[in-house]
């Protein structure tokens, strides 16, 4: 995933300006340097028109425990996915998870200071689950059981989620966020499913989660 290093690029120059890192935690970027490269700040999207700020916060991370954690997740989840459906569709993914949550975190908690690819992270297990309902019966004819592992692993996500969040106190954990990412992943995640049977359909083929008589039967 392209962003993975693009996140690993924002983070270096993170600590690198404004005077280098912060005493906060092990290779902590400063506050200000976070606000330079564009945190989410409701309070400037509002009122000095800076949209960018829904999607730097994306590339943009805490300190080193913070990146860690999010860059392992979502090369776990991501790569996956992007197997499946191409870097471009991907990125779209990815992209538009961030900003769902983003906005959802700006309009549920409008006085948050956010960064972190959390919320993109959080949309690939919506798509995740997304994936699980609509394909269910394919998952089950390519691997017996594949669909129950795929949900269990979305409830351990969730959970972990939780976890962290009562674990922080809800104070440096964007639960809403997390959410917002999450359900925006689903949506998307349906969206994809039904552009990719109408691509099938174009190119006169059956869309791959059916079989012949399961598309005859949906008309």
């Amino acid at each position: 995933m392209i962003v993975t290093f693009v996140e690993i690029l924002f983070y270096i120059i993170s600590l690198s300006i404004n005077g280098g890192p912060s005493n906060y935690a092990f290779l902590s970027p400063k506050s200000s340097s976070l606000d330079i490269l564009g945190a989410q700040d409701n309070k400037k999207i509002l009122e000095n028109n800076q949209v960018w700020r829904l999607i730097t916060p994306t590339f943009l991370h805490g300190d080193f425990e913070h990146i860690c954690g999010n860059l392992a997740l979502q090369l776990l989840i991501g790569s996956g996915i992007e197997n499946g459906i191409g870097p471009w569709y991907m990125l779209a993914l990815y992209m538009t998870s961030a900003i769902g949550g983003n906005l959802f975190s700006g309009i549920l908690k409008p006085e948050a200071i956010g960064v972190g690819a959390s919320t993109a992270v959080f949309g690939l297990v919506g798509f995740y689950l997304a994936y699980v309902i609509t394909n269910y019966n394919y998952m089950d004819r390519k691997r017996f059981g594949q669909h129950w592992c795929l949900l269990l692993f979305v409830f351990l996500l969730v959970l972990l989620n939780i976890g962290v969040g009562l674990a922080h106190n809800d104070n440096h954990v964007d639960s809403y966020g997390h959410l917002g990412g999450f359900i925006t992943g689903f949506f998307a995640g349906l969206a994809f499913t039904e552009l990719f049977d109408y691509e099938a359909r174009f190119k006169k083929r059956i869309p791959d989660r059916y079989t012949e008589e399961e598309y005859n039967a949906c008309g």
